[in-house]
């Protein structure tokens, strides 16, 4: 791998897929609001934010991002309903 595998934002569209509107598997671009979401977090965060900008899948992303490349990462992800899950 020639890239820094701390910094998510290399290793987002390298390593993460997600599934295009045409229903095809694709690497994940990160979106404007999501790459300035993961330079500038912080240890606890609040986002006010509408809707369909792709933030949840962008702090998934960052989340995920931590679980697969920090030691001993453990994550719990709670939904509301069970459709969501």
């Amino acid at each position: 791998m020639n890239f820094d595998i701390t910094n998510p934002l290399e290793y987002i569209p390298r390593m993460f897929k997600v599934i295009n509107k045409k229903g095809i598997l694709v690497p994940m671009t990160l979106f404007p609001a999501q790459e300035f979401y993961i330079k500038n977090k912080a240890h606890r965060n609040i986002i006010l934010k509408n809707r369909q900008i792709g933030m949840s899948s962008g702090v998934i992303a960052d989340n995920s991002h931590a679980l697969f490349t920090v030691p001993h990462e453990r994550q719990t992800i709670i939904t509301h309903d069970q459709e969501t899950s």
